[in-house]
């Protein structure tokens, strides 16, 4: 679990210099949010294949966090400015975890059900009981993406699939079939704003970040009938994001009727129309025009 351990690694220091006696969650929350400790330090003879799969794994959680609206720049700071600062003393070799700590580590290896924990899975077992100062973190992030983007809300089923409330795999499918009706009957009720302004644009995003969502879990559990029913309720906003997500389905579906996984190529090009899917075009067709 390269990236889980090396957001573990980071933790620890994180905790180190902050004076604290443990590792809590808040540590490795923000060991989590901290790729560029590691991405950007790079030795020439670091084994690249591995630091690639480093990156797509934080990558997908930057995404997740994206998908609400959050920064994970901003949330790192904000975590490590909330957390208590003692006294630092960088001479400790060893910071041990705290009790919530490694309950946040056994709930990822169950999750994992015998596979490599990844870096969102544990993210994910961090948000099953962030505890206090993440969630008041995350709360206060909220109402400034509230403030800024009234109308690019998560549907309430989704909004606590991402809190951590009920983990994907928890739910069965009548919950995942009234999660995909909520969305199809949200898009249906707002096809009628005109396509190309502002307004169309935001029901376009707020769309896309609740089939993004659903995207993110059911890849991190490699559901092809999950991941194809999500990006089939995407609205793309060019062309070129229909063709591209068109082809990503049919591949998706060809590769699940073989009975054969999801490879790296096609998880990537996965990410990749997600991330144009969450783009936020409001307001440059204006630019454009001046």
């Amino acid at each position: 679990m390269p990236a889980a351990f090396l957001a573990l690694k980071i933790a620890e220091v994180e905790a180190r210099n902050a004076g604290s006696e443990y590792i809590e969650p808040e540590h490795i929350f923000i060991g989590l949010l901290s790729p560029e400790k590691v991405l950007g330090k790079k030795s020439p003879s670091a084994n690249d294949r591995k630091m690639e799969r480093v990156a797509e794994e934080w990558e997908a959680i930057v995404t997740l966090l994206g998908i609400a609206g959050h920064n994970a720049t901003v949330l790192r700071r904000l975590t490590r400015a909330a957390h208590p600062r003692g006294k630092s003393d960088r001479d400790r070799r060893r910071v041990p975890l705290s009790q919530a700590g490694i309950e946040c580590i056994l709930r990822a290896i169950h999750a994992a059900g015998g596979r490599t924990v990844t870096a969102a899975g544990l993210f994910s077992a961090v948000m099953v009981q962030p505890g206090t100062i993440i969630h008041d973190v995350l709360a206060e992030a909220r109402k400034c993406i509230a403030a800024d983007r009234r109308t690019d809300v998560l549907l309430p089923s989704v909004t606590s699939l991402i809190a951590g409330g009920r983990p994907m795999p928890s739910l069965n499918s009548d919950d995942i079939r009234n999660l995909f009706d909520e969305i199809g009957r949200y898009r249906n009720t707002h096809k009628q704003w005109m396509q190309g302004s502002d307004e169309y644009s935001a029901i376009r995003l707020a769309i896309n970040r609740n089939v993004a969502a659903l995207a993110v879990s059911f890849l991190e559990k490699e559901d092809s009938e999950g991941l194809i029913s999500a990006l089939m309720l995407a609205v793309p906003s060019s062309t070129e994001e229909e063709l591209s997500c068109a082809e990503i389905i049919t591949a998706i579906g060809e590769l699940r009727n073989e009975g054969k996984t999801l490879p790296d190529d096609l998880k990537s090009r996965i990410n990749e129309l997600l991330k144009k899917l969450l783009k936020d075009d409001r307001g440059r067709k204006k630019e454009r025009e001046k």
